[in-house]
């Protein structure tokens, strides 16, 4: 995969990394131990940018490069901004694994392992050097564990498909009805009986300035919903101002 792509992939998923895995991998959570050796002029450079695509920019310019040193300072850079970004603690991970620092991996992998995901290093050549020891099979084989299904499920309904960008659901369930956000236009939806319409049910306007819905949480027991709405490019019609702002609603 070329550094770009892997760049823009980054950048696609680092967000939602955030909401899924908030309780799985806390800020608290200790970093790893860096074993290898720190450019302090580098470092200060890293502390006084928070900017996302420009550092991803500059860790894939350091592989391209073989400077996993330097790429291992940049990453733990975006796990300051983004400490529950699990898919840049697997980069970070692989940087460490070109280095031969095998602990580092194998913390991180692990921590990875234990929070749900189901990345497999087994198949990425970056990792070759981390092969080979009892640690490694096990780690390996519990991620590829945690991408195994289990139960039984089906199909109970196929959207639509249209420029809406439908990115989260809940289900209230005194109504029987699943609920829908659309980062698009920024509002929530009721899926019909028909298991193909889509009811508006909150829309977004100047009073409740709802944005790009991107999480959502139904307390039936209370009969609320809980909404995160960001300001997106995907959202239409979004001012300038409104970028990056994020509301909790109830």
């Amino acid at each position: 995969m070329s550094s770009f792509i892997r760049v823009l992939l980054l950048l696609a998923t680092i967000g939602w990394c955030d909401l899924v895995n908030a309780q799985a991998l806390r800020p608290g959570a200790a970093k790893p131990k860096v074993t290898v050796p720190v450019n302090p002029e580098l470092e200060a450079k890293l502390a006084q940018t928070d900017n996302l695509p420009a550092l991803l920019g500059l860790a894939a310019n350091f592989e391209s490069k073989g400077d996993f040193q330097s790429q291992v300072s940049v990453f733990n850079r975006v796990l300051e901004l983004r400490p529950m970004a699990g898919n840049i603690r697997f980069e970070l991970a692989a940087a460490y694994a070109q280095l031969n620092d095998k602990r580092n991996t194998y913390d991180l992998l692990l921590k990875l392992q234990t929070s749900g995901y189901a990345f497999d290093p087994s198949t990425d050549e970056r990792f070759e050097k981390a092969h080979g020891t009892e640690a490694w099979d096990y780690i390996v084989l519990n991620l590829q564990a945690n991408a195994k299904a289990f139960g039984e499920g089906k199909v109970a309904f196929t959207l639509v498909a249209d420029d809406r960008l439908l990115e989260t659901l809940a289900y209230d369930a005194k109504r029987q009805q699943f609920l829908l956000g659309s980062m698009r236009d920024g509002a929530v939806y009721r899926l019909g009986k028909d298991g193909k319409t889509l009811e508006p049910f909150i829309t977004a306007n100047a009073e409740n300035q709802l944005r790009s819905v991107l999480a959502m949480q139904a307390d039936n027991a209370h009969g609320q919903l809980w909404v995160t709405a960001t300001g997106l490019p995907y959202f239409k019609g979004i001012d300038q101002n409104d970028y990056g702002k994020t509301a909790l609603y109830q």
